[in-house]
């Protein structure tokens, strides 16, 4: 199972798990062991879902890859830090 990849990541699910029971969203981006022992970035979302009296009746989990867009910010900030240099972001009608 891809909770199995480190401890860190079990006690961080089960963490956010109980939050999910509590009634909190929850959304944040994990290491998944995929097929052949393979591991990829996913964002994972856990969502409540509530009965007709408004209790958490179960936690609906959705996991999405994003390791294409984890692969290309690590290279951006490669090149940020390789060349020593800085970045703004500039709104010129504002």
């Amino acid at each position: 199972h891809w909770w199995n990849v480190s401890s860190e990541i079990k006690n961080n699910l089960r963490n956010n798990f109980s939050k999910a029971l509590s009634g909190e969203r929850i959304v944040y981006e994990v290491a998944n062991l995929i097929s052949h022992g393979q591991v990829t970035t996913v964002i994972f979302s856990l969502k409540p879902i509530y009965d007709e009296k408004g209790y958490v009746e179960f936690v609906l989990a959705e996991a999405r890859p994003i390791q294409d867009i984890i692969d290309t910010r690590n290279r951006y900030y490669s090149v940020l830090e390789g060349t020593n240099v800085g970045t703004w972001e500039w709104n010129v009608q504002t």
